[in-house]
């Protein structure tokens, strides 16, 4: 099957993951580093999955780091990104899982400005993106508020 349109189309490859047998991997998002790797971010056991060009299972990595995988994203430096949206945190890891930095700390999320009168507690951050510069930027949901943070690790 091929989908979209002009010369953006593309064709579905059906079963091109090869999760090892008996994984249960609801995926979330996905990345692709500089070497064509795909890291696959999901919800089960295994929440990062990272697989060659061809779909061929290559390792894994994240067992019982995350409270809800979200959104996950490669940088220039092949950094990966991680937002675990319920944790309330945002991960800096090596290819291999190697943490690099944390921002945030696990089940406390960060102070929006909220001053309690709507009844919501503070937003999770849910999305993340960079740049050029290597700057971060996080976005929390509901609020419309983003945080950044340059390379060093500082906001």
């Amino acid at each position: 099957m091929v989908v979209g349109s002009g010369k953006h189309t593309f064709e579905v490859i059906e079963n091109w993951a090869k999760v090892p047998p008996g994984w249960n991997a609801p995926m979330v998002a996905v990345t692709v580093d500089s070497q064509d790797r795909v890291y696959g971010f999901n919800r089960g056991e295994h929440p990062v999955i990272v697989f060659d060009k061809n779909g061929e299972f290559l390792n894994s990595w994240g067992e019982g780091l995350f409270a809800f995988p979200h959104g996950i994203r490669a940088d220039s430096q092949d950094n990966i990104w991680i937002v675990d949206r319920n944790g309330g945190q945002i991960f800096k890891f090596t290819t291999r899982g190697e943490v690099l930095m944390t921002i945030g700390t696990r089940g406390y999320r960060s102070d929006t400005g909220a001053d309690g009168t709507t009844n919501r507690k503070p937003p999770p951050f849910v999305g993340l993106a960079g740049n050029r510069s290597r700057a971060v930027h996080a976005a929390a949901q509901r609020l419309g508020r983003q945080q950044g943070t340059r390379a060093r690790g500082r906001s």
